[in-house]
Formats: C-alpha cells, sequence, structure tokens
C-alpha cells in the first residue's frame, strides 16, 4: 500500500466507523468528518471524526494521528 495523509486516513476511518455501526446494530446513528467544535466560548476547533448517539447527539470526538505526527490537541483542550 503507498504512503497516504493524514485526510485521506480520516476519510477511511469513516467510512469503516459507519460501516461497523451499520453492520453490527450499535446504539450510534452515525461518524462526521471535520465538525466544529467550540471550546468554552471562543476557541473553535474540528475534531477528526464525530460520533453521533441514535438522537443525533454528539457522543464522541476522535483524533486520528498518522504515526510519524505527534498530536496537536490534547484532551483536555477538547473536553465537552
Amino acid at each position: 500500500m503507498s504512503p497516504i495523509n493524514e485526510r485521506q486516513w480520516q476519510g477511511r476511518l469513516l467510512i469503516w466507523r459507519n460501516d461497523l455501526l451499520r453492520l453490527n446494530g450499535l446504539p450510534f446513528s452515525k461518524v462526521e468528518q471535520e465538525v466544529e467544535v467550540t471550546v468554552g466560548n471562543e476557541i473553535h476547533r474540528f475534531s477528526d471524526l464525530t460520533l453521533y448517539n441514535k438522537h443525533g447527539k454528539r457522543a464522541c470526538v476522535f483524533e486520528s494521528k498518522l504515526r510519524d505526527h505527534p498530536p496537536m490537541v490534547t484532551l483536555p483542550d477538547i473536553c465537552l
């Protein structure tokens, strides 16, 4: 497999996770990519992937990084 960039990796994860939800009847409705997350009233970030519950509310945000890229945001920075 040829090297991929971070956006390609996120796209693949998005497809795989939505397939897992659809095929396994998990209690979530969908996964979306690059959803805006507001931290406090000032900081806006975009999560790589966002998981939604059956009612359409955010359940979890994911940051995915390739092994050779350090994370840019730590968990306390993005807690909702």
